[in-house]
């Protein structure tokens, strides 16, 4: 006790005048800057913008999209930068841990003709990826991960990310816009000994990270096989594989189900049922909810057309089955080309 640091009592509080300052300089700034949005008006409707020290969850089993929804804010996020470049500079920070710097390029570059499987495979013209990638090189996303030709392994505990975050900074005078983690689970520690006191400390450091960058993060989280076992399909809080601390730390947790996969798998039929609607199970059909909001309300389901190919998420207009005309959606592109009668190859 004797070697503890002497403590400052006033750092502990703030007086009525004080937190009024706050607040209003909070007030100009938020009028200031619109903060992170999806970019879809179903979810922009009821979601307060992603601001500084925001921790976002997106809870979904294996191949449920979360790779692919973060990098569509990555990429969407980059784009805003760069069409509306702020005072100073910055970026989009994305930390894969589980795939490969080459694979998440392969994504960042997709666009028709050219799928990110094209990209991985190889099967890009010279000339299209060139165009494409000098186009890249100018998308502000900085990736922080292991390349598939990189011997040296690197210790990415939270720790450690920040202090390679805080290089940008030092080296390059950029900051973070966003920061995405892909994902929660597999972030390693460098004390806890238990799986579930490891991720439980990842997710507390997380939102650390965000508020000591000074940027909304948003976390990948595996949710656990139970769900695949309910009727519905749409993980929640309480599906967070190895921890419940996400429920108490993050600001706004949504669960995404692809019903095309789990349909796949058992004897579903061609349409789900959710809230009292009957929506046709398609492909391209992403099904969300957002299960926590801090500050407003929560409990909203989205009807998305996710197209993980082309890393593209929008709007889907829907109808009621068997009440009005069938879901409209548009004919995802395969090489460029429209699929003929409507009919999508997998």
């Amino acid at each position: 006790m004797a070697n503890k640091p002497p403590v400052n009592p006033s750092d502990y509080f703030f007086t009525p005048l004080e937190s009024a300052n706050l607040m209003a300089e909070y007030q100009v700034r938020v009028q200031r800057e619109p903060g992170i949005t999806f970019g879809v008006p179903s979810i922009d409707k009821v979601l307060i913008p992603q601001r500084s020290g925001n921790v976002v969850g997106h809870i979904a089993r294996p191949g449920h999209g979360k790779s692919s929804i973060l990098a569509y804010l990555a990429i969407r996020t980059a784009k805003q930068i760069v069409e509306q470049p702020p005072a100073e500079p910055q970026c989009v920070v994305y930390i894969t841990l589980e795939n490969s710097v080459e694979e998440m390029e392969a994504m960042f570059m997709a666009e028709a003709p050219w799928s990110n499987r094209d990209y991985a495979e190889g099967l890009v013209p010279d000339k299209d990826f060139m165009a494409r990638y000098f186009w890249r090189t100018k998308l502000p996303i900085w990736v922080i991960g292991r390349s598939e030709r990189q011997a040296k392994k690197v210790d990415f505990s939270v720790p450690n990310l920040y202090a390679a975050i805080s290089a940008m900074g030092t080296e390059f005078d950029i900051k973070p816009a966003l920061i995405l983690l892909d994902y929660i689970q597999i972030v390693p520690s460098q004390k806890a000994a238990e799986r579930l006191e490891q991720v439980s400390e990842a997710i507390i450091l997380s939102k650390e990270l965000a508020l000591t960058v000074g940027a909304p993060i948003n976390v990948g989280v595996q949710a656990s096989r139970g769900v695949d076992k309910r009727d519905d399909h749409i993980p929640d809080i309480a599906d967070c594989q190895w921890s419940s601390a996400l429920e108490q730390v993050a600001d706004k947790l949504f669960g995404w189900w692809r019903p095309w996969l789990t349909r796949k798998r058992s004897a579903m039929k061609h349409t789900v049922e959710l809230a009292g609607q009957s929506v046709e199970v398609t492909p391209n059909l992403l099904v969300g909810r957002l299960a926590k909001q801090r500050m407003a309300d929560a409990g909203n389901l989205f009807y998305l057309h996710f197209d993980p190919a082309y890393v593209k998420l929008a709007e889907m207009e829907l109808s009621l089955i068997g009440e009005q005309a069938h879901m409209k959606m548009p004919t995802p592109p395969v090489n460029g080309k429209d699929v003929e009668n409507g009919k999508i190859a997998f």
